[in-house]
């Protein structure tokens, strides 16, 4: 197999900077990594194409297919954008790739630009031989909300056929992801000076024992047996405040206050379920305070499950996987440690990377050359 072609389509793809941020003052245009990404393919014969992004302009989707088969065999999908870099907590460039100790460094060597470089050094390897032609679909915004796939799914882009997520899973063939639910409890009470505060209406007030209550939920959703799966780590689905604002200056009452939620959902769950939890405690607080307080559902996305791998290890991320079409063809697969990811001097283990590929060119093999 071409190692020179892997690690070259690896350095392609890491020098080319791919921040997906809702900051916009992170947020970086895909562009450069869109074209790093289609000349790599360009090598390998890939027929590209290049999405409009339907749901979020200017974060395109690169689809490519390779072989001459009108016959789908296989589908290769991931992401080739990265979350943020704090540059000064790298030992070097981000965007350079370098080698030590075995390990390839660099933004987004294991999430997940390592997979895209396996996969095709993999097809290459089986250029001129495919009966079945293979997709590759990469998408530019998974690390800021998903709507790529998103689109590519509501627009019917995405055929059945067996399908890899290329997310770290250490090698490990996973049959199961979280899903994500955030939302905003907006909370309106009184203003005034801070020098006479009233009895009722403290949005400060319905904080705190929104925070409190908030508590009391997660470890009631810990410990009740009916919303558990062992299958996931942790087992239950969890609940993280992320961001208060509450207020503006000190010498005033706060007469306004943001609390912002995330749920991380086990298959089967859904918004319905988070709200549903929440409401009695909400609607108790903002009568006890005199406040008033308003859900604002901030985003979704949809858990996966194949259950036609029921003793498969399951994922506690959210990735893309659940916008597929038909779950029993889809599995989450990649080179590269969940625990390397979203991290300062991100690398991947060069001999994990290339086991990874052979493990994958067999596996096309096996869909797409019978």
């Amino acid at each position: 197999m071409n190692d020179d072609l892997l690690v070259e389509t690896l350095r392609a793809l890491v020098a080319a900077p791919s921040i997906s941020s809702r900051n916009r003052e992170l947020d970086q245009s895909p562009d450069r990594v869109v074209a790093a990404w289609a000349e790599q393919l360009e090598r390998i014969g890939g027929q590209t194409e290049i999405h409009d992004n339907g749901l979020r302009p200017g974060k395109p989707i690169v689809t490519a297919k390779v072989g001459e088969s009108a016959e789908i065999g296989a589908i290769l999908a991931g992401h080739i954008d990265t979350v943020p870099a704090v540059v000064d907590e790298w030992g070097g460039d981000p965007w350079t790739l370098r080698e030590k100790d075995g390990r390839w460094i660099g933004l987004g060597t294991t999430d997940m630009k390592g997979f895209f470089a396996a996969s095709l050094s993999a097809l290459d390897s089986l250029r001129g031989r495919l009966q079945r032609s293979v997709l590759l679909v990469a998408t530019t915004d998974e690390e800021s909300g998903m709507e790529g796939m998103r689109h590519l799914a509501a627009a019917g882009r995405l055929p059945v056929a067996p399908t890899i997520v290329g997310e770290p899973t250490s090698g490990k063939i996973a049959a199961g992801s979280k899903g994500i639910y955030m939302l905003r409890l907006h909370i309106s009470g009184v203003d005034g000076h801070a020098s006479r505060p009233p009895d009722t209406g403290r949005t400060i007030d319905a904080v705190r024992l929104l925070l409190d209550r908030l508590a009391a939920l997660e470890c009631r959703l810990e410990g009740d047996a009916k919303l558990r799966d062992p299958r996931y780590s942790p087992a239950c689905p969890t609940l993280n405040v992320g961001r208060l604002d509450v207020g503006d200056v000190a010498n005033r009452l706060a007469a306004q206050g943001n609390v912002d939620i995330e749920f991380r959902l086990l298959p089967g769950m859904s918004s319905a379920d988070c709200n549903g939890w929440l409401n009695a405690a909400v609607k108790e607080i903002a009568d006890q305070t005199q406040t008033a307080i308003d859900f604002e559902g901030l985003h979704e996305l949809p858990a996966f499950s194949n259950e036609a791998m029921a003793d498969a290890v399951r994922m506690p991320y959210a990735c893309e996987a659940g916008f597929f079409p038909d779950a029993r063809q889809v599995v989450i697969w990649g080179p590269g440690d969940l625990s390397e990811a979203h991290t300062s001097d991100e690398s991947v283990d060069i001999a994990g990377l290339l086991q990874y590929r052979g493990d994958l060119t067999q596996w096309l093999s096996e869909r797409c050359l019978r």
